[in-house]
């Protein structure tokens, strides 16, 4: 099973890559972008929820690590487009600052969910019942869920968290590259 979706996820991630090549500016291939990860989310959960996984472990597998990936591509092109739209004129006297808050930004992100944070990247398991399986999920309390992600069927308590996790990753990366550009 996971085979499958680590086959789907790589085909994503070329299609995207080809979208990245060969779009004439950067607004259209964050818009492509976007679409095709939530193409690609829509189909698998449409599939997940109405699927019974095996046991518990299988669950976890799929919201812990699987989903994310998905989820996780069209949270950094959320992210990109977002900086995209209020991106300052291209003076380095503004830009140093907008794309300094950017990390700042991340650093809080990361500061506030630093507990969760801490325990997915030590790769603790000790929670992962309650995180990742939906029976035991509380949803009330945790990030907004998404438009394209809005069935409790298709969520867990944190499996958002991991994705944004992921996501800002990504996006740091992206920040830092745009900030060494503007420093030139």
């Amino acid at each position: 099973m996971e085979t499958n979706y680590h086959e789907i996820y790589n085909a994503l991630q070329r299609e995207i890559a080809f979208i990245e090549t060969n779009s004439g500016d950067e607004a259209t291939a964050i818009e492509q972008s976007f679409a095709k990860a939530v193409r690609y989310w829509c189909e698998i959960k449409k599939w997940v929820s109405t699927y019974s996984f095996r046991n518990e472990t299988d669950e976890i597998r799929f919201f812990k690590y699987i989903k994310p990936l998905f989820i996780s591509v069209i949270e950094y092109n959320t992210q990109r487009y977002h900086a995209l739209l209020f991106r300052p004129p291209a003076d380095s006297r503004h830009l140093i600052p907008y794309w300094d808050h950017e990390l700042q930004r991340l650093e809080l992100f990361y500061r506030q969910n630093n507990d969760f944070y801490q325990y997915y990247t030590s790769g603790k398991v000790d929670r992962d019942n309650l995180y990742f399986v939906r029976a035991k999920a509380d949803i009330s309390n945790t990030l907004p869920l998404r438009p394209y992600d809005e069935s409790a069927d298709s969520a867990t308590s944190h499996d958002y968290l991991v994705a944004r996790i992921r996501a800002y990753s990504q996006y740091s990366r992206y920040v830092r590259y745009q900030l060494s550009t503007v420093k030139k």
